[in-house]
Protein backbone atom coordinates (compact mmCIF):
# COMPACT_ATOMS: atom_id res chain seq x y z
CA UNK A 1 0.00 0.00 0.00
CA UNK A 2 1.27 3.44 -1.19
CA UNK A 3 1.57 6.40 0.89
CA UNK A 4 0.08 8.14 -1.82
CA UNK A 5 -3.01 6.16 -1.72
CA UNK A 6 -3.68 6.75 1.67
CA UNK A 7 -3.85 10.59 0.97
CA UNK A 8 -6.03 10.33 -1.95
CA UNK A 9 -8.38 8.61 0.27
CA UNK A 10 -8.43 10.67 2.96
CA UNK A 11 -8.49 13.60 1.47
CA UNK A 12 -12.49 13.01 -0.07
CA UNK A 13 -13.26 13.77 3.31
CA UNK A 14 -12.79 17.12 5.61
CA UNK A 15 -15.97 18.76 7.09
CA UNK A 16 -16.71 17.32 10.41
CA UNK A 17 -21.25 17.27 10.01
CA UNK A 18 -22.34 18.55 13.29
CA UNK A 19 -25.94 17.15 12.96
CA UNK A 20 -28.35 20.37 12.62
CA UNK A 21 -32.40 20.90 13.48
CA UNK A 22 -34.72 21.09 10.77
CA UNK A 23 -35.71 24.58 10.02
CA UNK A 24 -38.94 25.17 8.25
CA UNK A 25 -40.00 28.76 7.03
CA UNK A 26 -43.46 30.37 6.56
CA UNK A 27 -45.22 33.07 6.22
CA UNK A 28 -47.58 35.75 5.29
CA UNK A 29 -47.86 39.36 3.66
CA UNK A 30 -49.09 41.82 6.31
CA UNK A 31 -49.79 45.08 4.68
CA UNK A 32 -52.80 46.77 5.94
CA UNK A 33 -54.19 43.57 7.73
CA UNK A 34 -54.31 43.90 11.76
CA UNK A 35 -53.97 41.94 13.75
CA UNK A 36 -52.10 39.09 11.95
CA UNK A 37 -51.85 35.38 12.47
CA UNK A 38 -49.36 32.70 11.28
CA UNK A 39 -50.21 28.83 12.37
CA UNK A 40 -47.30 26.36 12.83
CA UNK A 41 -48.48 22.51 11.90
CA UNK A 42 -47.01 19.20 13.72
CA UNK A 43 -46.72 21.42 17.21
CA UNK A 44 -45.39 18.04 18.86
CA UNK A 45 -41.92 18.58 16.79
CA UNK A 46 -41.14 21.63 17.58
CA UNK A 47 -38.10 23.31 19.23
CA UNK A 48 -38.24 26.74 19.28
CA UNK A 49 -39.43 29.61 16.49
CA UNK A 50 -38.12 32.76 15.65
CA UNK A 51 -40.42 35.10 14.11
CA UNK A 52 -39.49 38.13 12.33
CA UNK A 53 -41.78 41.37 10.71
CA UNK A 54 -40.34 43.52 7.71
CA UNK A 55 -41.55 47.07 7.36
CA UNK A 56 -40.66 50.12 5.36
CA UNK A 57 -41.17 53.33 6.80
CA UNK A 58 -40.85 57.42 6.07
CA UNK A 59 -39.76 59.74 8.80
CA UNK A 60 -39.99 58.70 12.22
CA UNK A 61 -39.26 55.22 13.15
CA UNK A 62 -42.21 53.07 13.87
CA UNK A 63 -43.46 52.15 17.26
CA UNK A 64 -43.26 48.83 19.04
CA UNK A 65 -45.06 45.63 17.74
CA UNK A 66 -46.22 42.52 20.22
CA UNK A 67 -45.85 38.99 19.03
CA UNK A 68 -48.26 36.59 21.19
CA UNK A 69 -49.68 33.28 21.33
CA UNK A 70 -51.81 31.12 24.20
CA UNK A 71 -48.73 31.42 26.54
CA UNK A 72 -46.13 34.04 25.36
CA UNK A 73 -46.25 37.64 24.80
CA UNK A 74 -43.77 39.79 23.28
CA UNK A 75 -43.72 43.65 22.48
CA UNK A 76 -40.62 44.55 20.76
CA UNK A 77 -38.85 47.16 19.13
CA UNK A 78 -37.72 48.23 15.80
CA UNK A 79 -34.67 47.03 14.55
CA UNK A 80 -33.02 49.54 11.91
CA UNK A 81 -31.30 47.81 8.88
CA UNK A 82 -30.89 51.34 6.74
CA UNK A 83 -31.80 54.38 6.69
CA UNK A 84 -31.84 57.13 3.70
CA UNK A 85 -32.02 54.42 1.35
CA UNK A 86 -32.36 55.84 -2.82
CA UNK A 87 -35.07 55.83 -3.89
CA UNK A 88 -36.35 58.61 -2.52
CA UNK A 89 -40.49 58.93 -2.96
CA UNK A 90 -41.62 61.45 -5.04
CA UNK A 91 -42.09 64.35 -2.28
CA UNK A 92 -38.36 64.34 -1.85
CA UNK A 93 -39.04 62.10 1.90
CA UNK A 94 -36.26 59.65 2.77
CA UNK A 95 -37.37 55.69 2.92
CA UNK A 96 -35.82 54.11 6.15
CA UNK A 97 -36.13 49.86 6.56
CA UNK A 98 -35.83 47.31 9.19
CA UNK A 99 -37.44 44.40 11.11
CA UNK A 100 -38.97 43.22 14.39
CA UNK A 101 -38.19 39.92 15.80
CA UNK A 102 -39.14 37.55 18.79
CA UNK A 103 -38.54 34.22 19.64
CA UNK A 104 -40.97 31.53 20.98
CA UNK A 105 -40.26 28.28 23.10
CA UNK A 106 -43.57 26.77 21.81
CA UNK A 107 -46.09 26.79 19.93
CA UNK A 108 -49.91 27.05 20.50
CA UNK A 109 -52.84 25.92 18.36
CA UNK A 110 -53.85 29.08 18.46
CA UNK A 111 -50.79 30.34 16.13
CA UNK A 112 -48.81 33.21 16.73
CA UNK A 113 -50.50 36.46 16.06
CA UNK A 114 -48.37 39.97 15.03
CA UNK A 115 -49.91 43.27 16.38
CA UNK A 116 -48.86 46.06 14.72
CA UNK A 117 -51.94 48.81 15.71
CA UNK A 118 -49.87 51.49 14.79
CA UNK A 119 -48.07 50.47 11.20
CA UNK A 120 -50.60 48.94 9.18
CA UNK A 121 -48.71 51.15 6.41
CA UNK A 122 -44.92 50.12 7.02
CA UNK A 123 -45.01 46.34 8.04
CA UNK A 124 -45.38 44.55 4.88
CA UNK A 125 -44.52 40.59 5.87
CA UNK A 126 -44.76 38.30 8.92
CA UNK A 127 -42.68 35.38 8.90
CA UNK A 128 -41.89 32.63 11.12
CA UNK A 129 -38.26 30.12 11.13
CA UNK A 130 -39.55 26.84 12.93
CA UNK A 131 -36.77 24.67 14.39
CA UNK A 132 -38.01 21.33 14.80
CA UNK A 133 -36.40 18.09 16.18
CA UNK A 134 -37.00 14.24 15.85
CA UNK A 135 -36.78 14.34 11.91
CA UNK A 136 -34.68 13.28 9.46
CA UNK A 137 -31.16 13.06 10.77
CA UNK A 138 -29.62 13.41 7.60
CA UNK A 139 -31.84 16.65 7.00
CA UNK A 140 -28.97 19.83 7.41
CA UNK A 141 -30.25 23.32 7.80
CA UNK A 142 -28.73 26.87 7.37
CA UNK A 143 -29.89 30.11 8.07
CA UNK A 144 -28.71 33.12 6.76
CA UNK A 145 -29.71 35.99 9.26
CA UNK A 146 -28.75 38.99 6.70
CA UNK A 147 -31.65 41.37 5.43
CA UNK A 148 -30.66 43.39 2.77
CA UNK A 149 -33.01 46.12 0.08
CA UNK A 150 -32.36 45.84 -3.18
CA UNK A 151 -33.13 48.18 -5.99
CA UNK A 152 -32.08 48.32 -9.21
CA UNK A 153 -28.79 47.06 -8.59
CA UNK A 154 -28.08 44.63 -11.38
CA UNK A 155 -26.02 41.47 -12.67
CA UNK A 156 -23.28 42.80 -12.27
CA UNK A 157 -23.94 44.02 -8.19
CA UNK A 158 -25.99 41.41 -6.99
CA UNK A 159 -27.15 40.79 -3.23
CA UNK A 160 -24.43 37.43 -2.56
CA UNK A 161 -24.87 34.54 0.14
CA UNK A 162 -22.13 31.83 0.05
CA UNK A 163 -22.93 28.72 1.81
CA UNK A 164 -20.20 26.10 2.87
CA UNK A 165 -22.05 22.66 3.37
CA UNK A 166 -21.14 19.53 5.01
CA UNK A 167 -19.20 16.80 2.76
CA UNK A 168 -21.40 13.70 2.14
CA UNK A 169 -20.86 10.67 0.74
CA UNK A 170 -24.12 10.69 -1.19
CA UNK A 171 -24.93 13.26 -4.23
CA UNK A 172 -28.11 15.99 -2.69
CA UNK A 173 -30.25 18.34 -4.07
CA UNK A 174 -29.51 21.93 -2.44
CA UNK A 175 -33.05 24.09 -1.84
CA UNK A 176 -32.96 27.65 -1.21
CA UNK A 177 -35.95 29.41 0.46
CA UNK A 178 -35.70 33.38 0.14
CA UNK A 179 -38.70 35.40 1.49
CA UNK A 180 -39.55 38.50 -0.85
CA UNK A 181 -41.12 41.36 0.27
CA UNK A 182 -42.15 44.09 -1.99
CA UNK A 183 -42.70 48.16 -0.75
CA UNK A 184 -45.66 48.38 -3.35
CA UNK A 185 -48.57 46.75 -5.28
CA UNK A 186 -46.41 48.23 -8.87
CA UNK A 187 -44.79 45.57 -11.09
CA UNK A 188 -41.56 43.73 -9.74
CA UNK A 189 -38.88 41.96 -11.25
CA UNK A 190 -36.63 39.79 -9.57
CA UNK A 191 -33.42 37.18 -10.60
CA UNK A 192 -31.94 34.79 -8.29
CA UNK A 193 -28.81 32.58 -9.34
CA UNK A 194 -28.35 29.30 -7.46
CA UNK A 195 -24.70 28.14 -8.19
CA UNK A 196 -22.86 24.50 -6.50
CA UNK A 197 -19.81 23.53 -8.00
CA UNK A 198 -20.57 23.61 -12.00
CA UNK A 199 -24.43 23.44 -11.95
CA UNK A 200 -26.36 26.98 -12.12
CA UNK A 201 -30.27 27.43 -11.64
CA UNK A 202 -31.34 30.85 -12.66
CA UNK A 203 -34.99 32.06 -11.50
CA UNK A 204 -36.89 35.00 -12.63
CA UNK A 205 -39.91 36.12 -10.87
CA UNK A 206 -41.85 38.47 -12.02
CA UNK A 207 -45.26 39.44 -10.27
CA UNK A 208 -47.94 42.01 -9.73
CA UNK A 209 -49.78 40.24 -6.92
CA UNK A 210 -47.83 38.69 -3.48
CA UNK A 211 -50.57 38.27 -1.76
CA UNK A 212 -50.36 41.60 0.84
CA UNK A 213 -46.78 41.96 -0.54
CA UNK A 214 -44.64 38.61 1.03
CA UNK A 215 -43.42 35.73 -1.83
CA UNK A 216 -41.39 33.25 -0.32
CA UNK A 217 -39.18 31.84 -3.57
CA UNK A 218 -37.98 28.19 -3.47
CA UNK A 219 -35.19 27.58 -6.01
CA UNK A 220 -33.80 24.16 -6.42
CA UNK A 221 -30.18 22.51 -7.56
CA UNK A 222 -30.44 18.37 -7.99
CA UNK A 223 -27.74 15.35 -7.76
CA UNK A 224 -25.23 17.68 -6.65
CA UNK A 225 -22.18 15.42 -5.79
CA UNK A 226 -21.27 15.63 -2.14
CA UNK A 227 -17.90 16.88 -1.92
CA UNK A 228 -19.43 19.45 -3.57
CA UNK A 229 -19.46 22.22 -0.35
CA UNK A 230 -19.43 25.81 -1.37
CA UNK A 231 -22.78 26.76 -2.20
CA UNK A 232 -23.15 30.74 -3.45
CA UNK A 233 -26.68 32.24 -3.96
CA UNK A 234 -27.25 35.88 -6.30
CA UNK A 235 -30.36 37.83 -6.25
CA UNK A 236 -31.05 41.38 -8.23
CA UNK A 237 -33.17 43.76 -9.47
CA UNK A 238 -32.17 44.41 -13.15
CA UNK A 239 -31.05 48.05 -14.03
CA UNK A 240 -34.08 49.91 -15.64
CA UNK A 241 -35.10 48.47 -18.49
CA UNK A 242 -33.72 45.59 -19.48
CA UNK A 243 -35.94 43.83 -21.93
CA UNK A 244 -38.96 45.27 -21.39
CA UNK A 245 -38.23 43.57 -18.35
CA UNK A 246 -38.98 46.28 -14.96
CA UNK A 247 -36.95 46.36 -12.03
CA UNK A 248 -37.32 48.37 -8.92
CA UNK A 249 -37.25 47.40 -5.26
CA UNK A 250 -37.71 45.09 -2.71
CA UNK A 251 -36.89 43.35 0.77
CA UNK A 252 -35.51 39.98 1.51
CA UNK A 253 -35.26 38.44 4.77
CA UNK A 254 -33.46 35.43 6.14
CA UNK A 255 -32.69 32.81 3.73
CA UNK A 256 -33.20 29.23 4.41
CA UNK A 257 -31.22 26.51 2.81
CA UNK A 258 -31.71 23.27 3.14
CA UNK A 259 -29.64 20.08 1.95
CA UNK A 260 -29.25 16.33 3.25
CA UNK A 261 -25.75 14.75 4.56
CA UNK A 262 -25.18 11.35 5.17
CA UNK A 263 -21.43 10.86 6.20
CA UNK A 264 -21.25 7.10 6.80
CA UNK A 265 -20.57 5.18 9.28
CA UNK A 266 -17.46 3.01 10.81
CA UNK A 267 -17.11 -0.84 11.81
CA UNK A 268 -14.74 -2.07 14.26
CA UNK A 269 -11.74 -4.59 13.94
CA UNK A 270 -13.95 -6.88 15.00
CA UNK A 271 -16.33 -6.61 12.29
CA UNK A 272 -13.24 -5.99 9.68
CA UNK A 273 -11.73 -9.23 10.83
CA UNK A 274 -14.43 -11.49 10.15
CA UNK A 275 -16.34 -9.98 7.61
CA UNK A 276 -13.69 -10.76 4.93
CA UNK A 277 -13.37 -13.74 2.27
CA UNK A 278 -12.34 -16.68 4.79
CA UNK A 279 -15.25 -15.39 6.95
CA UNK A 280 -16.54 -16.77 9.29
CA UNK A 281 -19.34 -13.86 8.37
CA UNK A 282 -21.33 -15.75 5.63
CA UNK A 283 -21.36 -12.34 3.10
CA UNK A 284 -17.76 -10.93 2.66
CA UNK A 285 -17.60 -7.10 3.24
CA UNK A 286 -16.55 -5.85 -0.97
CA UNK A 287 -14.23 -3.17 0.44
CA UNK A 288 -11.65 -5.79 1.30
CA UNK A 289 -11.44 -5.66 -2.94
CA UNK A 290 -10.19 -2.06 -2.67
CA UNK A 291 -6.81 -3.69 -1.12
CA UNK A 292 -4.50 -4.30 -3.99
CA UNK A 293 -4.82 -8.77 -3.16
CA UNK A 294 -7.14 -8.31 -0.82
CA UNK A 295 -7.35 -9.08 2.90
CA UNK A 296 -3.95 -11.43 1.42
CA UNK A 297 -2.23 -8.20 0.89
CA UNK A 298 0.78 -7.54 2.68
CA UNK A 299 1.20 -5.39 5.51
CA UNK A 300 4.12 -3.11 5.58
CA UNK A 301 7.16 -4.81 7.27
CA UNK A 302 5.15 -7.31 9.06
CA UNK A 303 5.46 -10.10 7.43
CA UNK A 304 2.54 -11.11 7.31
CA UNK A 305 -0.72 -10.28 5.75
CA UNK A 306 -3.72 -8.22 6.22
CA UNK A 307 -5.73 -10.95 7.50
CA UNK A 308 -3.58 -13.01 9.52
CA UNK A 309 -2.35 -9.91 11.67
CA UNK A 310 -5.91 -9.08 12.32
CA UNK A 311 -5.72 -12.92 13.51
CA UNK A 312 -2.87 -12.39 15.54
CA UNK A 313 -3.49 -11.56 19.55
CA UNK A 314 -1.74 -8.85 20.82
CA UNK A 315 -0.50 -9.95 23.65
CA UNK A 316 0.97 -6.62 25.23
CA UNK A 317 2.57 -5.40 21.52
CA UNK A 318 1.55 -2.17 21.04
CA UNK A 319 2.81 -2.87 17.27
CA UNK A 320 -0.07 -5.40 17.27
CA UNK A 321 -2.57 -2.68 19.11
CA UNK A 322 -1.72 0.04 16.50
CA UNK A 323 -1.84 -1.98 13.61
CA UNK A 324 -5.70 -3.67 14.25
CA UNK A 325 -6.80 -0.09 14.70
CA UNK A 326 -5.38 1.28 11.64
CA UNK A 327 -6.31 -1.94 9.23
CA UNK A 328 -10.17 -0.88 10.55
CA UNK A 329 -9.55 2.63 10.70
CA UNK A 330 -7.92 2.44 6.69
CA UNK A 331 -11.28 -0.18 5.62
CA UNK A 332 -13.62 2.24 7.08
CA UNK A 333 -12.15 5.56 4.63
CA UNK A 334 -12.16 2.87 1.84
CA UNK A 335 -15.80 3.01 2.26
CA UNK A 336 -16.15 6.68 1.74
CA UNK A 337 -16.73 7.98 5.55
CA UNK A 338 -15.84 11.01 7.14
CA UNK A 339 -12.74 10.92 8.91
CA UNK A 340 -11.92 13.62 11.24
CA UNK A 341 -8.64 15.66 11.25
CA UNK A 342 -7.02 13.92 14.03
CA UNK A 343 -8.09 10.44 12.39
CA UNK A 344 -6.48 11.82 9.25
CA UNK A 345 -2.96 12.74 11.30
CA UNK A 346 -3.02 9.54 13.12
CA UNK A 347 -3.34 7.37 9.65
CA UNK A 348 -0.50 9.33 8.25
CA UNK A 349 1.84 8.98 11.46
CA UNK A 350 0.86 4.83 12.28
CA UNK A 351 1.92 4.59 8.24
CA UNK A 352 5.40 6.19 8.75
CA UNK A 353 6.27 3.63 11.67
CA UNK A 354 4.70 0.70 9.50
CA UNK A 355 7.12 2.00 7.03
CA UNK A 356 10.02 1.99 9.16
CA UNK A 357 9.27 -0.56 12.09
CA UNK A 358 8.56 -4.39 12.50
CA UNK A 359 6.63 -5.98 15.01
CA UNK A 360 9.78 -7.31 16.96
CA UNK A 361 10.67 -3.85 17.56
CA UNK A 362 8.20 -3.57 20.58
CA UNK A 363 7.96 -7.31 21.20
CA UNK A 364 8.62 -8.21 25.06
CA UNK A 365 11.52 -9.91 25.88
CA UNK A 366 12.31 -10.42 30.12
CA UNK A 367 9.82 -7.11 29.95
CA UNK A 368 11.91 -5.24 27.95
CA UNK A 369 11.14 -4.02 24.23
CA UNK A 370 14.13 -2.29 21.82
CA UNK A 371 11.54 0.14 21.89
CA UNK A 372 11.60 3.52 24.27
CA UNK A 373 8.57 4.48 26.29
CA UNK A 374 8.19 7.64 24.22
CA UNK A 375 7.80 5.52 21.34
CA UNK A 376 5.43 2.80 22.65
CA UNK A 377 3.63 6.05 24.08
CA UNK A 378 3.16 7.46 20.42
CA UNK A 379 1.91 3.98 19.09
CA UNK A 380 -0.62 3.43 22.35
CA UNK A 381 -1.84 7.54 21.78
CA UNK A 382 -2.61 6.66 17.82
CA UNK A 383 -4.33 3.18 18.71
CA UNK A 384 -6.45 5.20 21.02
CA UNK A 385 -7.55 7.93 18.23
CA UNK A 386 -8.51 5.42 15.46
CA UNK A 387 -10.32 3.03 17.95
CA UNK A 388 -12.44 6.04 19.01
CA UNK A 389 -13.27 6.53 15.43
CA UNK A 390 -13.89 3.04 14.59
CA UNK A 391 -16.03 2.60 17.80
CA UNK A 392 -17.73 5.88 16.93
CA UNK A 393 -16.90 8.18 19.85
CA UNK A 394 -15.31 10.43 17.28
CA UNK A 395 -16.29 10.80 13.58
CA UNK A 396 -19.44 9.84 11.77
CA UNK A 397 -20.43 7.40 14.29
CA UNK A 398 -20.67 3.71 14.60
CA UNK A 399 -22.78 1.52 12.25
CA UNK A 400 -25.44 -0.50 14.35
CA UNK A 401 -25.07 -3.37 11.91
CA UNK A 402 -27.44 -6.06 13.52
CA UNK A 403 -26.16 -8.92 11.23
CA UNK A 404 -22.27 -8.40 12.72
CA UNK A 405 -23.68 -8.44 16.40
CA UNK A 406 -25.94 -11.23 16.00
CA UNK A 407 -22.91 -13.34 14.31
CA UNK A 408 -20.41 -11.90 16.46
CA UNK A 409 -22.49 -13.40 19.70
CA UNK A 410 -22.48 -16.78 18.03
CA UNK A 411 -18.60 -16.26 18.68
CA UNK A 412 -18.65 -15.53 22.49
CA UNK A 413 -21.07 -19.16 22.80
CA UNK A 414 -23.84 -19.94 20.72
CA UNK A 415 -27.30 -20.16 23.09
CA UNK A 416 -28.75 -23.09 23.42
CA UNK A 417 -32.25 -21.55 23.70
CA UNK A 418 -32.65 -17.78 22.35
CA UNK A 419 -35.03 -15.62 24.95
CA UNK A 420 -36.07 -17.95 27.61
CA UNK A 421 -35.03 -14.95 30.14
CA UNK A 422 -37.10 -12.50 29.39
CA UNK A 423 -33.77 -9.90 29.69
CA UNK A 424 -34.53 -6.33 29.01
CA UNK A 425 -32.30 -3.30 29.71
CA UNK A 426 -34.29 0.15 30.13
CA UNK A 427 -33.67 2.46 29.50
CA UNK A 428 -31.68 1.49 26.40
CA UNK A 429 -29.51 3.44 25.42
CA UNK A 430 -28.41 3.98 28.52
CA UNK A 431 -26.87 7.85 30.04
CA UNK A 432 -25.98 6.72 33.97
CA UNK A 433 -28.61 4.33 35.25
CA UNK A 434 -29.98 1.74 34.00
CA UNK A 435 -32.12 -1.42 35.34
CA UNK A 436 -32.04 -4.95 34.12
CA UNK A 437 -34.73 -7.07 34.76
CA UNK A 438 -35.39 -11.06 33.85
CA UNK A 439 -36.82 -14.04 34.90
CA UNK A 440 -34.73 -17.04 35.28
CA UNK A 441 -36.66 -20.31 33.33
CA UNK A 442 -34.55 -22.85 35.61
CA UNK A 443 -33.48 -22.93 39.52
CA UNK A 444 -29.55 -22.47 39.10
CA UNK A 445 -26.54 -20.31 38.89
CA UNK A 446 -27.41 -17.07 37.01
CA UNK A 447 -24.17 -14.69 35.38
CA UNK A 448 -24.30 -11.63 33.40
CA UNK A 449 -21.22 -10.68 31.16
CA UNK A 450 -20.63 -7.40 29.02
CA UNK A 451 -18.87 -7.63 26.00
CA UNK A 452 -17.29 -4.67 24.30
CA UNK A 453 -17.81 -4.27 20.21
CA UNK A 454 -14.71 -6.27 19.29
CA UNK A 455 -16.16 -9.41 21.54
CA UNK A 456 -14.28 -8.91 24.47
CA UNK A 457 -15.51 -9.46 27.73
CA UNK A 458 -15.44 -6.37 29.79
CA UNK A 459 -16.29 -7.46 33.00
CA UNK A 460 -19.18 -9.59 34.53
CA UNK A 461 -21.85 -7.64 36.14
CA UNK A 462 -24.11 -10.37 38.08
CA UNK A 463 -23.37 -13.55 39.22
CA UNK A 464 -25.49 -15.61 41.83
CA UNK A 465 -28.08 -18.62 42.47
CA UNK A 466 -31.29 -17.81 41.43
CA UNK A 467 -35.02 -19.51 41.70
CA UNK A 468 -37.38 -20.90 38.73
CA UNK A 469 -39.79 -17.99 37.41
CA UNK A 470 -39.06 -15.34 40.78
CA UNK A 471 -37.78 -12.10 38.19
CA UNK A 472 -34.77 -10.34 39.32
CA UNK A 473 -33.70 -6.85 38.83
CA UNK A 474 -30.23 -5.70 39.53
CA UNK A 475 -28.78 -1.42 38.92
CA UNK A 476 -26.26 -0.63 36.31
CA UNK A 477 -24.19 1.96 36.25
CA UNK A 478 -22.84 2.71 33.00
CA UNK A 479 -20.76 5.10 34.20
CA UNK A 480 -18.07 2.70 34.49
CA UNK A 481 -17.73 2.09 30.79
CA UNK A 482 -16.63 3.95 27.59
CA UNK A 483 -19.60 5.32 25.48
CA UNK A 484 -19.85 2.60 22.46
CA UNK A 485 -22.07 -0.12 21.60
CA UNK A 486 -21.84 -3.22 23.95
CA UNK A 487 -22.98 -7.04 24.29
CA UNK A 488 -25.34 -8.01 27.38
CA UNK A 489 -24.75 -11.98 27.67
CA UNK A 490 -26.94 -13.38 30.12
CA UNK A 491 -26.80 -17.39 31.47
CA UNK A 492 -29.10 -19.48 33.03
CA UNK A 493 -28.28 -22.79 33.39
CA UNK A 494 -27.60 -24.09 29.71
CA UNK A 495 -29.72 -21.31 28.33
CA UNK A 496 -28.39 -18.15 27.17
CA UNK A 497 -29.80 -14.30 25.79
CA UNK A 498 -28.38 -11.76 24.28
CA UNK A 499 -28.92 -8.46 23.74
CA UNK A 500 -27.45 -5.24 22.43
CA UNK A 501 -26.78 -2.26 24.87
CA UNK A 502 -25.52 1.20 23.67
CA UNK A 503 -23.61 3.14 26.71
CA UNK A 504 -23.90 7.59 25.79
CA UNK A 505 -22.33 10.10 27.62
Amino acid sequence: MKKNLLLLVLSIAFFQFANSQVIELVGIGVENTNPSTLYISDRGTVDHVVVEAASVFRGTTPADVTFSDANENYTVSFNLAEQDFAPTVPNGVSQHWGYYTATFTDVDAGGITLQNYDQLENVISFTAYVYRSGGDPDVYSIVEYDHAFVFHNGAADPLTYNFTLPWSMEARDIEVDIPISELTEDHRYVVIKLTAGAETEELEFDSNNLGHLLNIQNIMLSNIPGDVTEVSLEIYSPNYPVDDKVGDSFLTGTILLTTTVNQGCTYTQGYWKTHSEYGPASKPDATWNELSDGPDTEFYLSGMSWIDLFNTPVKGNVYYNLAHQFMAAYLNTLRGIYVPSEVEDALTDAMSIFEVDEPGYYEKVKGKTDASKEEIKELTDLASILADYNEGRIGSGHCDDESYYMEKSAFITAPDEMGVVDLQVYPNPVKGIATISFTPKVSSKATIDIYNSTGQKVRRIYDKNVVENIPETLRFESTRFNEGLYLLVIQNGASKQITKVIIKR
